[in-house]
């Protein structure tokens, strides 16, 4: 779903011809967020990646506000480190690489991407019961990549980063632990343009303005014991948010979640009954629009939990609007870096955006 949404945001909005071919070495280590991950770090992790893109049309006026962004598709592999437990990973994620600042033949930039994750190996109760990172095989891969490109001719870059790979299943399956790699990196890019830079001619321009929003989502997650039962879970959100320029909104609103999975924590009241499985919220968030997509990101607390022990919940996650009104998202609902499980749903906005033609002179 994410590759998909990411294909029907970029793919009318790519140039033809100016395409950039990328391969990176990558060279770092396995981040171990959780204790328990410690023991999975052996040796240090090395991947290689290939990037091809093309920068966008300039025919959206979001192609200007983030400076002519490149987009594409990125194939990673990674070899973890941990050979006997771990062994390798693979990615493959539709991304968006955005100058953050460009000096004379120096780029600054940050590559974005959100797509499908591949294990080699999961946790099995019986082979591999210390890998208590992965335990699926498909996976979320979420990529944070900054970058310097240093120009050394015409159409070459020499580029120099930092990396950050995680994956993780959103609670799908469990262990979900999850996989968070750091690496230095060294790539060389290679930018076959045929095609001058476009220039900026009158194009939409989102007004700034109030929309309210509601959203709805249903899913499972499995809690441990590993390969045990799923479990169903539910949200239903609202929110209001200030759409303050082209590429923000900020807002909160009121979240309530159904968690059949709450039935198995130590301090279920069945006496209770139904509302033991409920929890209510609050949140603010903020929104980074790229057109008709959204990457959301926002932070709530409870007001309404059976759980003592979990305060804070965060939510991260893309929408694509299907229509003026209609909205697709998926959202992973958290607790400090630690999934709770994922929101796959659809949205209807009640006030709608307005829009009007602008004139924006040309470079």
């Amino acid at each position: 779903m994410v590759l998909t949404m990411f294909a029907l945001t970029l793919s009318p909005a790519m140039g033809q011809n100016n395409i950039t071919v990328e391969p990176t070495w990558h060279r770092g280590y396995l981040v171990a967020h959780r204790p328990l991950v410690e023991g999975l770090r052996k040796d240090r992790v090395n991947g290689f990646d290939l990037s091809i893109g093309r920068q966008v049309s300039g025919k959206k006026s979001w192609h200007w506000d983030y400076g002519l962004p490149k987009a594409g598709i990125y194939f990673g592999a990674w070899n973890l480190g941990n050979n006997d437990y771990l062994g390798n990973a693979y990615s493959l994620v539709p991304y968006v690489d955005f100058k953050v600042h460009q000096w004379q033949g120096v780029r600054l930039g940050m590559k974005f991407g959100w797509g499908i994750g591949v294990a080699e190996k999961k946790f099995d109760a019986e082979t591999n019961y210390k890998n208590v990172a992965i335990g699926s095989r498909v996976n979320n891969s979420i990529l944070l990549h900054p970058t310097l490109g240093f120009s050394i001719a015409k159409k070459h870059e020499i580029k120099l980063g930092l990396s950050l790979t995680h994956y993780s299943n959103g609670s799908f399956e469990t262990p979900n632990l999850g996989v968070n790699m750091a690496s230095f990196t060294l790539g060389y890019a290679f930018n076959k343009s045929t095609e001058p830079l476009p220039t900026r001619t009158e194009m939409d321009a989102v007004e700034k303005g109030v929309s309210d929003f509601v959203f709805g989502s249903f899913f499972v997650k499995e809690v441990a014991p590993a390969d045990g039962a799923k479990y169903g879970v539910a949200s239903l959100f609202a929110e209001r948010m200030w759409r303050t320029s082209n590429k923000f909104s900020f807002g909160g609103g009121i979240d309530l979640f159904y968690d059949k999975s709450l039935s198995q924590r130590f301090n279920y009241d069945e006496s209770n009954g139904f509302l033991e499985l409920i929890r209510s919220g609050i949140h603010a968030g903020t929104e980074m629009h790229l057109g008709n997509t959204a990457l959301v990101l926002s932070i709530g607390s409870y007001v309404y939990s059976g759980v003592k022990s979990e305060s804070v919940y965060h939510r991260f996650g893309i929408r694509q609007n299907i229509n003026p009104n209609w909205t697709a998202g998926i959202h992973v609902k958290s607790h400090w870096g630690k999934a709770d499980f994922m929101e796959i749903g659809i949205g209807r906005k009640f006030t709608k955006a307005n829009h009007k033609k602008q004139h924006v002179p040309g470079n």
